[in-house]
């Protein structure tokens, strides 16, 4: 019984890889096919009351799998370098979105668009965006790019540079996931971003937990001390929303 259950993980794990052999090569029809699709995740203004903005957020449709979420196949993108081209149509599909509510009067509200480490230094990055950005007529107060804490952690001095030039164009910046990517504060400080955006971990407590109330409380004095907004990420609950309100997050 127990050599038959291990020939049974055996067939199952490589049932599992040929599975990622076969993401990693359909990937490559994915966008082209346009089957990445655009799903845009609200921000909640505390103070207004009202919807400020959206992050926007991928799911691969998959013929044969249905939605998969961002975890079965940006590992793949990111090792074979197809991460750049997501990251380029992921910009411009919120562009064309941009220019479609425009078309229709609807309200348009700024959406935030993540810059993958390889995308960052990509050295075509900025020029693509102010073409996609004057290509479809959108006004840059409504583009946000979100960098990760770890990649600023990683690579102060360039990340802070590329925030400098992304600014020039008139677009915001945020670091997301702020928590988990060990930046030191004095390496912060230096960094000129807009809003800092609070990882879920320290949300995820807060009802229950002291320590996580007071070190988000801490959290968001520190960024608003160095002229930062700042948004939690992962709210699910009304007793949640009351302490970050209380708290004084935007």
């Amino acid at each position: 019984r127990v050599t038959s259950d291990i020939l049974l993980y055996d067939e199952q794990e490589m049932t599992d890889r040929e599975g990622e052999r076969n993401l990693a090569s359909e990937l490559k029809n994915a966008l082209s096919e346009r089957q990445i699709q655009i799903f845009y995740q609200p921000k909640y203004d505390l103070h207004e009351k009202c919807f400020f903005g959206a992050e926007a957020l991928i799911r691969w449709n998959h013929p044969g799998r249905g939605l998969l979420p961002p975890s079965l196949f940006i590992p793949f993108a990111e090792q074979s370098g197809r991460i750049v081209e997501i990251d380029r149509y992921v910009f411009e599909s919120v562009c064309m979105d941009l220019k479609k509510w425009k078309v229709e009067g609807k309200r348009l509200l700024k959406i935030s668009i993540n810059l993958s480490r390889k995308t960052a230094l990509d050295p075509d990055i900025l020029d693509f965006y102010k073409e996609t950005m004057e290509k479809y007529d959108i006004d840059p107060k409504y583009i946000d790019i979100e960098l990760t804490e770890s990649m600023a952690a990683k690579d102060a001095t360039f990340v802070t540079s590329m925030i400098r030039k992304i600014k020039s164009m008139n677009v915001e910046t945020s670091i997301d996931d702020f928590g988990t990517g060990y930046s030191s504060l004095n390496t912060l400080k230096k960094m000129p971003f807009d809003t800092l955006k609070i990882d879920k971990s320290f949300v995820d407590e807060v009802e229950l937990d002291p320590k996580s109330k007071d070190l988000l409380r801490c959290i968001n004095d520190m960024a608003h001390s160095l002229g930062m907004k700042t948004i939690c990420e992962g709210i699910e609950t009304e007793g949640q929303v009351k302490i970050v309100d209380s708290l004084g997050v935007d």
